[in-house]
């Protein structure tokens, strides 16, 4: 009988995929402005460097309020040219506008606006399986996650 190390276990991708997404959800129904700066942190800490965070004005450094949010996730398996943008974006109108851009082969093929709820649910799947992937990444998920 062997052993799994806790350094090497991870949860299963569906669990972290489903946590995300669920820790999104309600941060997104309490306050759509919290939501965007817990996002922001999420994926600053749990995957640095790969998120693209547009703050507005010009004075106040991180305490300044998030714009926009654009996160890619290239295929896996597949051509390293595909991928798929997620971006979500404050308008300052009140309602939160999120987007999905696909990309075959570097050209970017549609974008299309698509509900909130959507775009929880698609990027906290593609989190989870990039943390999956990661023990850094699931570790700080983990520290985020309630």
């Amino acid at each position: 009988m062997s052993e799994i190390d806790d350094d090497t276990a991870a949860d299963p991708p569906d669990a972290l995929e489903m946590s995300v997404a669920a820790a999104m959800a309600r941060q997104y129904g309490e306050d759509s402005r919290s939501f965007m700066k817990s996002l922001a942190n999420l994926l600053e800490s749990a995957l640095p460097g790969e998120a693209q965070i547009r703050r507005t004005g010009l004075f106040g450094g991180d305490n300044r309020p998030i714009k926009r949010i654009e996160m890619e996730f290239r295929d896996v398996g597949g051509n390293a040219l595909n991928a798929t943008r997620f971006a979500i974006e404050d308008t300052g109108h009140g309602v939160l506008t999120a987007f999905r851009t696909q990309v075959v082969r570097g050209i970017t093929l549609k974008t299309e606006t698509i509900a909130v709820e959507s775009w929880i649910a698609s990027i906290g799947q593609a989190i989870g399986r990039r943390a999956s992937a990661s023990k850094s990444s699931r570790d700080a998920l983990r520290q985020l996650l309630p």
